[in-house]
């Protein structure tokens, strides 16, 4: 089991926490940081919101630093932790400019990148940034096929639905042979899509049982597509809170909670579903958040290490 840990760039999203916690992930083992998407915040949309309620549980005045910007940032700060992205919503995005910045980050960490991938669920945001917001499904899959082929290829050529390129130079190359897409979504359609074209899944918040339902549909999925299931990783992005007591207040809605033996318990449970990959939503305050990752590293980490 490997875990890794939200920045916070769509949080706290000061300098300060980030690098704090940047800096904290990579000389304490953690596998992975990650930065969330959001280019613009309408004040008001129609769009419901697909984890839970109808509304995203923040609003305009929360700020939300550019995630591939963050990235480079990011890797910059560290030298050992992968550096993904939660989620970059690929179909309101030029895949040539969103594949060659991934590249160039990958060529500045030394090959640490992970493309976490979304398709979007908010109508509005698509429309201030002029994307279009029906059939982004397909946009989104012909986009990451194409900056596959850009990450591999030189010169490259493509000609899809809906984007064309005559024969042209997109170097530098990603450090590894290519950037892993990890896709996200909860959704039975997001999970076939993800066994269909992706090297990983990231949903968010989901318990181990539907966790291993999720993972069971991707893996049929991936079969189908005639590809191996065994080179797919099964992530997840959710809550944790570690209690320095048994019997601490509940939160509702959140698996990963207790002490951190509970954890390694509830951790076992989420290994038993398919995860091999977990990402930590750390529910502190922006200031506890480092020595909260710290005491996971020291506590939890070496007794799911194994899983």
């Amino acid at each position: 089991m490997e875990i890794g840990a939200w920045i916070g760039n769509n949080g706290a999203a000061t300098p300060e926490h980030m690098s704090g916690v940047a800096r904290c992930a990579d000389m304490t083992g953690l596998a992975s940081i990650w930065a969330a998407d959001h280019i613009v915040w309408p004040l008001e949309y129609d769009s419901k919101y697909p984890y839970g309620g109808d509304k995203y549980p923040a609003d305009e005045n929360q700020p939300v630093c550019e995630v591939v910007a963050t990235m480079s940032w990011l890797s910059a700060l560290t030298t050992r932790v992968r550096i993904g992205s939660l989620v970059i919503v690929v179909p309101e995005r030029n895949p040539f400019i969103l594949g060659k910045q991934l590249a160039t980050i990958d060529l500045f960490n030394g090959g640490r990148t992970i493309l976490g991938a979304g398709m979007g669920w908010m109508k509005e945001e698509f429309d201030i940034l002029g994307a279009p917001f029906d059939r982004r499904y397909a946009r989104g899959s012909e986009s990451i096929e194409l900056m596959r082929t850009m990450w591999r290829e030189h010169p490259t050529s493509f000609e899809g639905e809906f984007w064309h390129s005559p024969p042209i130079g997109v170097l530098p190359h990603p450090v590894q042979p290519t950037i892993p897409v990890w896709m996200g979504g909860n959704t039975e359609t997001a999970q076939r899509r993800t066994g269909r074209i992706a090297d990983g899944w990231c949903p968010y918040g989901l318990g181990p049982e539907d966790l291993a339902r999720g993972w069971d549909t991707i893996r049929r999925s991936a079969e189908a597509a005639g590809r191996d299931p065994a080179a797919l990783t099964c992530g997840l992005w959710t809550p944790i809170v570690l209690n320095s007591h048994a019997g601490a207040p509940e939160i509702p809605g959140v698996f990963l909670q207790g002490t951190a033996d509970q954890l390694v318990e509830l951790i076992a449970e989420y290994a038993k579903a398919g995860l091999q990959h977990l990402i930590m939503f750390n529910l502190c305050p922006p200031e506890a958040t480092v020595d909260q990752i710290s005491q996971i590293a020291e506590q939890v980490m070496p007794q799911v290490a194994d899983l």
